[in-house]
C-alpha cells in the first residue's frame, strides 16, 4: 500500500473526517450544557457551523486545489453567510 490509504483517500481526510465529528461533538455539548448561557452557545453552534461548512468545502469538495478565485467567493460565502445570521441574531427582536 502506497502514501494513500484505503480506497485511494489520502490520510488527511481521515483527520479532516475526526475533526468534523469532534466538532460535532463539541457544538451538541455547548447547546446542551445549562452552565453555558444559550446565547454563548448559539454563537458558538454557529461558528462552528461555519468551520465545519469550510472544511467540507475545502477538503471534500476539493476547494483546496481549485482556481484561487474560485476559493476565494466561496471562503468569502461562508464568512458572508455566518456574519449575517450573527448580525441578525444579534439584532434586537422589535426593530421597526
Amino acid at each position: 500500500m502506497n502514501a494513500r490509504s484505503h480506497r485511494g483517500h489520502p490520510p488527511v481526510i481521515g483527520m479532516v473526517w475526526l475533526l468534523l465529528m469532534a466538532a460535532t461533538l463539541a457544538s451538541t455539548w455547548g447547546a446542551s450544557d445549562r452552565r453555558i448561557p444559550a446565547s454563548i452557545a448559539a454563537v458558538a453552534t454557529l461558528l462552528i457551523a461555519a468551520f465545519k461548512a469550510r472544511l467540507i468545502v475545502l477538503y471534500f469538495m476539493e476547494l483546496k486545489t481549485a482556481p484561487v478565485l474560485l476559493r476565494l467567493y466561496f471562503e468569502l460565502w461562508i464568512v458572508v453567510v455566518a456574519g449575517a445570521i450573527l448580525l441578525i441574531y444579534a439584532l434586537p427582536p422589535n426593530i421597526g
